[in-house]
């Protein structure tokens, strides 16, 4: 089973920033700096998202990314599983049908631990604590 690298980690910070905006485009460089990501990286993560329909794009002075849906129908697993793959791919079959059963099982987990919308993101805010 393949794990979640920097591309899912970094496009799912994005993401969650994309989420905040209030349905305002934001530039790549804004994203970046929010969502403490380097520049460059989502340069090339934002228009894989696109191109599967979570995001839009503008053009010009007041042009960036926005999320495409509503932020309560994107899922993290939905963005991992754009990012990288399906990260339990491996876990698809076995020879052995009793081995079968325990993958789905695991993957039915794995998959129901990562149906948080990024809409439910949100509520680990108020588990944070600024420093100053």
């Amino acid at each position: 089973m393949a794990g979640i690298t920097s591309k899912g980690i970094y496009g799912l910070s994005a993401m969650y920033e994309l989420s905040l905006s209030n349905g305002k485009p934001m530039q790549i460089k804004t994203v970046a700096k929010l969502a403490n990501v380097p520049q460059n990286y989502l340069e090339q993560l934002l228009p894989l998202l696109k191109k599967a329909g979570l995001l839009t794009s503008f053009r010009g002075a007041n042009g960036g990314y926005k999320l495409a849906k509503n932020a309560k129908e994107i899922t993290v697993l939905e963005i991992i599983e754009i990012l990288e793959g399906d990260f339990c791919l491996s876990l698809a079959q076995d020879n052995h049908d009793i081995l079968n059963i325990f993958w789905k099982e695991r993957r039915n987990k794995i998959d129901a631990l990562f149906q948080i919308s990024l809409y439910e993101l949100q509520s680990y805010r108020q588990n944070f604590t600024y420093t100053i």
